[in-house]
């Protein structure tokens, strides 16, 4: 199965950095990535994924080291949680943090495909979330479990390992 994600979060990646970067953002953007014209309804491969991920943080940071990475796996976090997917996808998870964790694979699966995602229940703070077949930087999703950490206002600790290529655990701990 090919890995894909939806067309409007490329898009809101690219309205980023026109807000924070300007018109000079966009254009520096265009000329290390090509064409920014996403289509929000459309598929794209995440070899395409990783691509924009990478120019954005080159854009956006200066370089497309794994700080950098942890950042954008933020924005995309907080891309998904404003748009009425994520919205929707919250207000059926609600807010206790091991029913969100737990329901994690579901959220992601709403926008991406392709993906193997394996969830574990460690303990009453403890959860074990695993992406088999994820090409992007290990760094990028700790990033996204941080944000949404931080939207549930856990104070949380996020161990990421590296069990193969495209293969990667994270626990994640909350007080």
């Amino acid at each position: 199965m090919q890995r894909t994600i939806k067309g409007v979060f490329l898009k809101n990646l690219v309205k980023v950095v026109e807000k924070q970067k300007g018109p000079e953002g966009r254009v520096q953007l265009e000329e290390k990535f090509g064409d920014l014209n996403f289509s929000a309804f459309k598929d794209y491969s995440f070899e395409c994924f990783g691509k924009i991920v990478a120019s954005v943080c080159k854009v956006m940071y200066g370089e497309n080291s794994p700080q950098a990475q942890f950042e954008i796996g933020k924005l995309m976090f907080e891309i998904y949680n404003k748009s009425v997917i994520g919205k929707t996808m919250f207000s059926l998870l609600g807010t206790n943090p091991k029913r969100a964790a737990l329901g994690a694979g579901r959220a992601m699966n709403t926008v991406t495909s392709g993906l193997d995602i394996e969830i574990a229940d460690l303990g009453p703070k403890k959860v074990k979330l695993r992406i088999k077949n994820d090409s992007q930087h290990i760094r990028h999703y700790e990033g996204v479990w941080a944000a949404s950490a931080e939207m549930l206002n856990l104070k949380a600790k996020i161990t990421a390992r590296e069990l193969a290529p495209e293969d990667h655990e994270y626990i994640v701990e909350w007080e």
